[in-house]
């Protein structure tokens, strides 16, 4: 049998001091209760309860054990409370990597209430204008402009792009073949400011 079910029905039995409440308690039958009793009993090499037919007295090896399975019961459950609470917290360190102008156009703005949001995670942004690699940089989260195949990839934003150009530039766009795939605005120095 299980040593941690036959402790806690070894606890309940000597807190309700009678079979009958304890089996009702962990919803067992009591001879399943007393089961789970003999084979602790057994385990240990130790009598652990004095029965009769009207009570139930704990032996002194039986106080020694209750005693300790108590405190450890009590470790465990706050063991039980802290992880619990720590894996409905996020908490730990972000590194995310994303181009200078996208880091200052998207990321930085939402730095601050991210911080709010989700005090206990340090965020920590790696702007560079060429791409890092994510394994090798340590980075949780890259965001790219361009598509990467290999990766698992989610859109975040979308950016609008427009190509400005002055008076001169038309012809050179052309060559480029810029026309044919961008409406494209022709400003004069003047209409810029």
């Amino acid at each position: 049998m299980d040593r941690w079910t036959e402790l806690q029905a070894f606890v309940r039995i000597a807190e309700a001091r009678s079979m009958t409440c304890a089996a009702a308690e962990l919803n067992l039958s009591v001879s399943g209760i007393s089961r789970h009793l003999m084979s602790l009993e057994t385990q240990l090499g130790a009598r652990l309860v004095q029965r009769s037919t009207r009570q139930l007295s704990l032996t002194s090896e039986g106080e020694t054990l209750f005693a300790e399975a108590l405190e450890l019961l009590a470790n465990w459950e706050a063991a039980e409370a802290n992880v619990s609470a720590k894996a409905h917290t996020p908490t730990g360190r972000l590194r995310v990597g994303a181009s200078l102008s996208f880091s200052l156009l998207h990321l930085m703005p939402v730095v601050a209430q991210f911080r709010r949001l989700y005090p206990a995670i340090s965020i920590e942004i790696v702007s560079s204008n060429r791409y890092y690699d994510i394994i090798e940089n340590g980075l949780d989260l890259a965001i790219r402009t361009r598509r990467v195949s290999r990766w698992i990839r989610r859109p975040v934003v979308w950016v609008d792009i427009v190509v400005l150009a002055t008076l001169l530039a038309p012809t050179w766009l052309v060559n480029l073949g810029f026309l044919r795939i961008l409406r494209l605005w022709t400003l004069s120095q003047k209409d810029l400011f």
